[in-house]
């Protein structure tokens, strides 16, 4: 008969602990609506907040120039991507401009590069630093043949107005 008791003794202590949760949970609620309710209405602001600041005209003070600026140099022009380890060294390579294909051709092997620059800046420049490294040249439509003792290449150019294409042969 104990057995029964200590039901009876296990759920009156289950309900006065539901009774002492609802009772807690209102109190809860209660205190949250009295917080919310003084937030809302302004109660328990600090006295001592600070007055606005007001503004000052400020003078005398020099208004920035961009000839003051410090610039930094353009980047120099150069070659993106890496020539074929056989590219003739004394060949001059026009920049800016980028390697877009190189390989084998019927005439040896070849490397193509192209620039943003105008076919007759990249003719008279290719022209310029030819004749500086020694080669002799000959006009051929928009290119050269090119010769140096018993060595050969050439260059072709190809514009499409925006582009210059340049195919070294060697």
């Amino acid at each position: 008969m104990q057995i029964p008791m200590l039901k009876i003794s296990s759920h009156r202590s289950t309900l006065s602990t539901l009774s002492g949760r609802r009772a807690a949970g209102a109190l809860g609620v209660a205190l949250l609506v009295a917080l919310l309710t003084a937030a809302c209405t302004g109660e328990g602001k600090h006295a001592d907040t600070p007055a606005p600041l007001e503004a000052e005209d400020v003078v005398g003070l020099p208004s920035p120039s961009i000839e003051d600026d410090v610039q930094a140099p353009p980047p120099a022009a150069r070659l993106s991507g890496v020539l074929p380890t056989d590219f003739p060294e004394d060949l001059p390579v026009f920049v800016p401009a980028s390697l877009i294909a190189f390989g084998d051709s019927a005439s040896g092997r070849d490397a193509t590069l192209l620039t943003n620059r105008g076919l007759a800046e990249v003719r008279s420049g290719l022209g310029a630093q030819l004749d500086a490294a020694g080669w002799q040249r000959r006009a051929v439509g928009d290119g050269f043949e090119l010769t140096k003792g018993a060595r050969r290449a050439s260059i072709r150019l190809e514009s499409d107005g925006s582009a210059t294409t340049i195919l070294y042969q060697y």
